[in-house]
């Protein structure tokens, strides 16, 4: 059939829309602009609270709290508070027990879903064999006996790089499993001999634990002696130094790479180091200090251990000895940076502050290492998440310090100290309430509790390189759980998207809570809202992935959506066309700044995209339909809109452009009949011919009857 006289005008079918849908539905918040913020200034900080008896209190509201950045009172804006039972960790008298030998139940399949419970990495340092064989026997003690694991645990080795024993998961198993692993590998750590250069340094041969005795040490060759005792001893300070500097890179390197990846991770973050002191020194000084601040942007709390238990003599005599050793040879610059650099790495100030800045915790000066475990337990079960906006919203890369305080007496407060104001590079979690959110996208199986509709659309721009993408969702907020009063109704849904490359960085992230709530006789009113979330993001050619998830927060139910999107490269100098879309109703009198930018505007009307894609015959007479072009300084011919179901042409036509408008863009919106169409998925395809080429997009509908 000819679709010709059925091809109407842009503004005849505006109209005609707007008085259809008078009620049309207003954005969320129409004076914010709806756009994907590349950047970030809100700051998370999780806060663990003590009181007298170093038990987790509970029971704080956001009202108990302060918080300031840099002297600066700063608001909450959102406020969270995590309290359940603490996973017991089991003694050590049941670790001994025969039902600790056995072989783990394989046959359980663990979920390895996230949740909002967060992560625990176990950290296994070089450790000399006595140290190993506590820090196991601890970890043991924190799994416990299965058959399910008590959260979602990693367990990564240290060596001469970060070995991933096992990756993060709740298979009790396979966490078991690489623990007995890291417990039974006896390799010596690294270490040059203290003693036999305490024993250089004092005028002796420097047999100290595996050293070679010197030659030519009768007393008939003292001369040559003391100048091959000067010689080992250069030899041995110049290894201890070397080997100082290139076990800090890779233990470095290894913390920075293992908080890199809990980064986007949702709930509390643990990091369990077990270690015998991180080795340090004045030139060495800025690595330490890069973990710290890498941790506190990822919002990761690092609780350390000196792995070696009760020392049979103290890391502070070791050093009073280096300094006599020093004084009877003289303290040269060598001797003073080697003394600086032992005191930095001994286990509490090594360890210790990297747990204090971080908001974690530092044990020392006892076998039972699996206190640091029963302390990562109640933090993560009794915990609360503060989430404010700084007032210094500028990236000024400077040091900003965070002071919590907490208007109850009696008590001690644990949060990071701190972060450097750099501009973000990922997604992260920002506000508290998009937790739920974000860890169902990380799920291993995609939840899909209720409909959600996602759309992608491409508008391209003037600038050749780039175009507009809107992203929208759409969800029925009949859907969300409603909880009621004798007067009032109210239900909370969390909206997010997050945009990654075809490599799977994330780019940029958006979210937004929406709270109904009402008096109890507007309640069918409000769930019969559809509730959409829109943001635009300028993106150059290329091909992406869009995630989207609504998350009703009542029912603790989500649903997720994951589509590609291809933003075409155009040859240059040749008009671009833009996304063909269905149209579901519009919306005149637009006044905000947000819509008036909008690529859905079209001549002052703000055009609604029909997400679900279907038209009821018996509800809609025509499917009305949208696109732009932009010419690029040329001319196109009439568009060629063809109608199609399935490789059946349905009916063909030509479509006169309109003229372009202010921004370059020739906006084009027309319909065809629906009470034609018998019931079926049909396919509209509009052409737009220049120079012998024919640039052709599309879209798909369905007819119900």
């Amino acid at each position: 059939m000819s679709l010709d006289r059925r091809l109407v005008a842009l503004t005849v079918v505006a109209a005609a829309l707007a008085a259809a849908w008078p009620h049309a539905q207003q954005p969320t918040s129409p004076d914010v602009e709806p756009t994907f913020r590349l950047r970030t200034d809100a700051v998370v900080v999780d806060v663990v609270v003590r009181g007298d008896g170093r038990r987790p209190v509970s029971g704080l509201t956001a009202d108990d709290f302060e918080i300031s950045e840099n002297g600066v009172l700063q608001q909450v804006t959102s406020f969270t508070a995590k309290q359940q039972q603490a996973v017991r960790v089991v003694s050590t008298a049941e670790i001994d027990t025969p039902a600790f030998a056995a072989v783990p139940d394989a046959s359980v399949t663990p979920d390895d879903s996230i949740g909002d419970a967060g992560v625990v990495a176990i950290v296994f340092d070089q450790l000399a064999p006595e140290a190993r064989w506590l820090a196991h026997r601890a970890a043991r003690q924190f799994i416990g006996r299965g058959p399910e694991a008590p959260g979602v645990i990693g367990v990564f080795g240290i060596g001469l790089q970060l070995v991933p024993v096992q990756n993060f998961t709740r298979d009790y198993a396979r966490i078991r499993t690489a623990v007995d692993l890291l417990g039974q590998n006896q390799a010596l750590p690294f270490g040059g001999d203290r003693a036999a250069i305490l024993d250089l340094q004092a005028g002796g041969d420097g047999v100290g634990v595996g050293a070679v005795p010197p030659p030519l040490s009768s007393p008939a060759n003292q001369g040559v002696a003391s100048d091959l005792q000067a010689m080992q001893l250069r030899m041995a300070l110049g290894y201890e130094m070397a080997e100082r500097d290139f076990r800090s890179g890779i233990t470095q390197g290894a913390l920075l790479a293992l908080i890199g990846t809990m980064a986007d991770v949702p709930g509390r973050k643990s990091l369990v180091l077990l270690s015998e002191g991180l080795q340090q020194g004045p030139a060495l000084r800025g690595r330490l200090q890069d973990v710290i601040d890498a941790a506190n942007r990822a919002n990761v709390a690092i609780y350390t251990v000196d792995a070696a238990g009760l020392r049979p003599v103290s890391p502070n005599d070791e050093f009073r000895d280096m300094l006599n050793a020093a004084a009877v040879s003289g303290m040269t610059m060598t001797g003073v940076e080697r003394f600086e650099a032992g005191m930095m790495s001994t286990p509490a100030a090594s360890l210790g502050r990297i747990a204090r800045d971080t908001g974690g915790a530092y044990i020392e000066s006892t076998n039972d290492l699996a206190r640091i475990f029963t302390r990562v337990s109640e933090d993560m079960a009794n915990h609360y998440v503060l989430t404010y906006v700084s007032t210094n919203p500028t990236y000024d890369r400077k040091y900003r310090r965070i002071k919590v305080k907490v208007t109850r007496p009696g008590v001690t407060v644990t949060a990071r100290h701190g972060y450097f104001a750099i501009p973000p590079t990922k997604g992260f979690v920002t506000h508290a309430w998009e937790a739920p959110a974000v860890s169902a996208l990380e799920a291993s199986r995609l939840p899909n509790a209720f409909p959600v509709h996602l759309e992608r659309l491409v508008f391209p721009t003037m600038d050749p390189d780039m175009s507009v993408v809107p992203l929208i969702v759409q969800a029925d907020a009949r859907h969300f759980r409603y909880d009621t009063d004798k007067e009032r109704y109210r239900a909370e849904a969390v909206f997010l998207l997050r945009l990654r490359d075809i490599n799977g960085k994330v780019l940029a992230k958006a979210s937004d809570q929406y709270v109904l709530e009402g008096p109890l006789d507007q309640l069918e009113t409000s769930r019969a809202q559809q509730m959409l979330f829109y943001r635009q993001v300028s993106l150059p050619a290329g091909t992406y992935e869009v995630e989207a998830v609504v998350h009703d927060m009542q029912g603790d139910r989500a649903s997720v959506r994951v589509g590609s999107l291809d933003v075409p490269r155009s040859p240059r100098g040749l008009p671009r066309v833009g996304s063909v879309f269905v149209v579901q109703h519009a919306q005149q009198g637009v006044t905000t700044r947000a819509q008036l930018r909008s690529p859905l505007l079209h001549d002052g009307v703000l055009l609604y995209p029909n997400l679900a894609r279907t038209i009821t015959r018996t509800e809609a007479s025509d499917v009305t339909f949208a696109f732009s072009v932009v010419p690029m300084g040329m001319t196109p011919g009439a568009a060629q809109v063809r109608l199609l179901r399935g490789t059946t042409l349905v009916g063909e036509a030509e479509l006169a452009l309109n003229p372009p408008g202010s921004d370059g863009r020739i906006q084009q919106i027309a319909s065809l009949p629906a009470t034609d169409l018998m019931p079926g998925t049909y396919e509209v395809r509009v052409g737009v011919p220049v120079e012998g080429r024919l640039l052709t997009r599309a879209t798909r509908f369905t007819v119900l009857p």
